[in-house]
């Protein structure tokens, strides 16, 4: 089943080496948010496609899809929509519709940051499975230009449903590095504990590399990690593109 995967990743590899030059990805990682943000009146439409794999063969894909907006040059809005399809039960169907913000806390211009650029993202979701299913999301994101091609990341962030019954903490890390004016590598990881939650759910922490393409207006980026504790997924890839309007 993982031999799909790796097909895509390659086809992704393959077409990066074969386009033009340009500059190496908005977004560097799959599961680790970054610091950049769109300039004011900037419009993007980006989109993932997840597939979560489990040995049990419940495997969901997850289709994510949002216009994004630069309010001012530290602040973006984006407006996301979520529907997937679960391998049980082959129920295809909408998960959610949000917004969410992200504020850049320092300057873009790199000069007057050092290279240090924090981030607070704020996102609210409703969902389709109930009217009362509300879900708050914080994260404080962290990316740090340690040479002019590597670029360290960070994340801790936090998931609370509006009932109270479940709160989700999320940490995640990344190194990316540019290797050619318009391809990053990089290595992230990512790892999701319960403060309070149903006793069915559990969390885990996965690693992987990922790859990220820039062409002109258009951005790409590939990953797939791999569950290395006891309740993780076994695997999951992750393809997500974006472009300017």
């Amino acid at each position: 089943m993982l031999g799909k995967w790796w097909i895509r990743i390659v086809v992704v590899v393959l077409g990066t080496l074969l386009a033009g030059t340009a500059q190496a990805g908005r977004r560097p990682h799959t599961w680790v948010w970054d610091a950049e943000v769109l300039p004011e009146r900037g419009v993007e439409v980006e989109s993932w496609v997840t597939d979560r794999i489990y040995k049990k063969g419940a495997d969901i894909t997850e289709v994510w899809l949002a216009p994004i907006v630069g309010l001012t040059d530290r602040l973006e809005l984006a407006m996301p929509l979520q529907w997937s399809h679960a391998q049980a039960g082959n129920r295809v169907g909408i998960d959610w519709y949000g917004a969410e913000l992200r504020w850049r806390l320092r300057s873009p211009d790199p000069i007057e940051s050092g290279g240090w650029s924090p981030l607070l993202r704020a996102a609210v979701r409703k969902s389709l499975a109930s009217r009362d299913a509300l879900v708050g999301e914080l994260t404080l994101v962290g990316s740090w230009d340690a040479t002019e091609k590597l670029r360290l990341t960070a994340n801790v962030g936090a998931l609370a449903d509006a009932a109270g019954r479940k709160v989700q903490l999320q940490y995640a890390a990344g190194i990316s590095y540019v290797v050619m004016p318009d391809l990053r590598l990089g290595v992230e990881v990512f790892s999701v504990d319960f403060a309070k939650a149903p006793a069915t759910a559990k969390g885990g922490t996965l690693v992987g590399p990922s790859l990220g393409w820039t062409h002109g207006r258009l951005w790409t980026t590939a990953g797939y990690v791999l569950g290395i504790t006891e309740f993780a997924a076994d695997g999951m890839f992750r393809l997500m593109w974006g472009i300017a309007i």
